[in-house]
């Protein structure tokens, strides 16, 4: 199979057992999508709404956070962003080169509410008053 530069038609056949029909998809050739990394955060909680994205893309490349334009700097952007509520949050960044575009996400919860502390014992008939040693 020879492809030329820009648009190209693959039709991939396969089949499932429910028989769905096959899909034709249109991609460039010649050209991969660019390359981004998110460095920062690694997903999972968090406990203030301040967030620094820290992440690497591609020397050219457009990047985007949450939408808002991130400077590229020797390879690396930062970005400082606001998580709205408590509750899970998706930081969604976009990198795009002239020949494609490539989106990723990291999935963060922010919590903000201090666990509930519930003291136990000692028993009241059981504890004592020590004076201070000295």
């Amino acid at each position: 199979m020879t492809l030329s530069e820009g648009e190209n038609l693959f039709a991939f056949q396969a089949r499932d057992r429910a028989g769905t029909p096959p899909e034709r998809r249109h991609g460039p050739a010649g050209h991969p999508r660019p390359v981004i990394t998110i460095i920062a955060p690694k997903g999972g909680a968090c406990s203030t709404g301040r967030r620094g994205v820290l992440g690497a893309a591609e020397t050219g490349a457009s990047v985007k956070v949450q939408g808002v334009k991130a400077a590229l700097q020797d390879g690396q952007f930062r970005v400082n962003l606001t998580i709205p509520a408590d509750g899970p949050f998706t930081i969604s960044v976009e990198a795009r080169t002239p020949p494609g575009t490539l989106r990723i996400a990291v999935a963060v919860t922010l919590d903000t509410v201090p666990p509930a502390l519930t003291l136990t014992g000692p028993a009241p008939e059981r504890s004592r008053t020590r004076p201070p040693s000295r």
